[in-house]
């Protein structure tokens, strides 16, 4: 009997320090609120974009969110797409691709930094 709650008490240990260790899960969010909100492409490392250029993402708070974009035919689309951000990454996903980026946040500007490359985009938050 004294084995049993031995046991027993080993398995409610664990089963406390499991609970208390996902009790923050981060995986039911993107992880960066800072970037929640509407956010429209301005320029990139160049200047001010073309029209046809222009996108927007959407980003809600549980890691879910749209990415708007003019498609081949000039019609302005919407898709749903999921993110999450990490250690000063950011990671888009829409159906298609997945996209990576070294990201920051100052004020109401967010800039992408697409890795291995020297350009970035700059997105104005509205």
């Amino acid at each position: 009997m004294k084995l049993i709650k031995k046991y027993l008490f080993i398995l409610l240990i664990a089963v406390g320090m499991g609970l208390s260790f996902t009790a923050c899960d981060p995986d039911d969010s993107g992880g960066d609120y800072r970037l929640a909100g509407s956010w429209s492409l301005a320029g990139d490392s160049y200047g001010a974009l073309p029209e046809d250029a222009y996108c927007e993402f959407y980003f809600r708070t549980d890691g879910a969110g749209t990415y708007s974009c003019y498609d081949q035919y000039g019609y302005w689309q919407t898709y749903p797409m999921s993110w999450w951000a990490d250690g000063g990454l950011l990671t888009i996903s829409v159906s298609w691709d997945t996209w990576t980026y070294n990201y920051s946040v100052e004020g109401g500007w967010l800039y992408l930094y697409p890795l291995n490359d020297p350009n970035y985009l700059v997105f104005m938050l509205y």
